[in-house]
């Protein structure tokens, strides 16, 4: 009995551990909610990708790292608090440097007959 009750006490202790992780993603900017933004568990498999209206809804424990990316936006590393069951993110768009984003015009001569 008290092996059963050991090993019952054990299994609650780890499912009340993780929890679902919900927010919203946003444009840092415009404040418009981001739709498909990968959200992985760093160094797992883990993952989802945002819905409609930037949602997204995930398992992980306190002290996991959440990894937050999208196409034209700065990745983010989250980490997960104790008691974090809403986590909200706003990406910051990852613009070139102004150097790197200057055209060089070159004129093109057509010398043939």
């Amino acid at each position: 009995m008290r092996k059963q009750t050991l090993t019952l006490a054990t299994l609650l202790s780890v499912c009340a551990y993780g929890g679902q992780v919900t927010g919203k993603v946003t444009d840092s900017q415009t404040d418009e909610p981001l739709i498909g933004c990968n959200i992985l568990v760093k160094g797992t498999f883990d993952g989802t990708t945002t819905q409609d209206g930037g949602q997204y809804a995930l398992e992980a424990n306190p002290g996991d790292v959440l990894l937050v990316s999208y196409i034209g936006y700065v990745t983010q590393e989250i980490p997960v608090e104790e008691g974090a069951m809403s986590i909200n993110i706003s990406l910051n768009t990852d613009m070139l440097r102004p150097e790197l984003s200057k055209s060089k015009w070159l004129k093109v001569l057509n010398l043939g007959p």
